[in-house]
């Protein structure tokens, strides 16, 4: 994933209680951000603007997919 690309919740992220809120919502990838837990291997952040809500929010790279317009 890059920045500015377009994404939408995982099945796995739509089982997390906090990303309640961006159900059923499109939105762009505005950062990538590096981090470790306790000195282990290097883990990425997605900061996403989520479209339709104020405030932004960070999430690993599970919790997000790449948005796929269905085409019906």
């Amino acid at each position: 994933m890059n920045i500015g690309d377009l994404v939408e919740l995982s099945a796995y992220g739509k089982k997390i209680l906090e990303n309640k809120p961006y159900h059923k919502r499109l939105g762009m990838i505005r950062a990538i951000r590096e981090y470790t837990k306790h000195a282990g291997p290097m883990h990425l952040s997605y900061a996403v603007s989520w479209f339709g809500n104020t405030r932004g929010s960070a999430h690993p790279r599970r919790d997000l997919k790449h948005y796929s317009k269905e085409v019906t």
